[in-house]
């Protein structure tokens, strides 16, 4: 028997918690942001301007923190760091969340963000047809470990990374 597919992102009833942009409020760094999103958005800024912006950050909407960064320098090495950030970022919401592991746990199967705005390297364009799929790899990771009742490490990432999403919804197309 098939898993059913699971959707992040795009609001699928009772797994819209899954998204980085719910105002799930996350601490870290001092702060308070207003959710995962915007502490994300905000690792990518180059130490001289974190200061400078940090503030802003914690408090504007998710969308406007993803839209801003657009236009501000990011730090050099990001395009190393990215999936690390964002493993550490979410880990942080659902600890800081203990009901939000609750509810992770209890879905059975492959996660996937499936969208339409052509993100393909943390979800899976329906419309392209691609896609990466990273935010749910990691969502998965953080899931199984914690069933296992372990400690997530993002060095199991790699048990999770060349999967795609036809090997994981068992599927020739989406």
């Amino acid at each position: 028997m098939r898993q059913r597919p699971f959707t992040i992102f795009t609001h699928q009833e009772g797994l819209e918690f899954l998204s980085n942009m719910r105002p799930y409020p996350i601490r870290a760094l001092g702060t308070k942001f207003r959710a995962s999103e915007n502490l994300y958005q905000f690792s990518k800024l180059p130490k001289e301007l974190r200061s400078e912006y940090i503030h802003r950050f914690s408090k504007m909407h998710p969308f406007v923190a993803r839209k801003i960064t657009r236009k501000l320098p990011v730090r050099e090495d990001w395009e190393e760091i990215k999936r690390k950030v964002m493993f550490d970022v979410l880990r942080l919401k659902f600890y800081q969340h203990p009901y939000l592991v609750r509810q992770l746990l209890r879905i059975e199967g492959p996660l996937c963000e499936f969208n339409t705005w052509k993100d393909t390297y943390w979800g899976y364009d329906i419309h392209l047809q691609k896609g990466d799929n990273y935010l749910g790899k990691l969502l998965m990771l953080l899931r199984d470990a914690w069933k296992e009742k372990k400690e997530p490490r993002f060095e199991d990432l790699i048990k999770y990374e060349h999967q795609t999403i036809q090997e994981l919804f068992g599927q020739k197309g989406i």
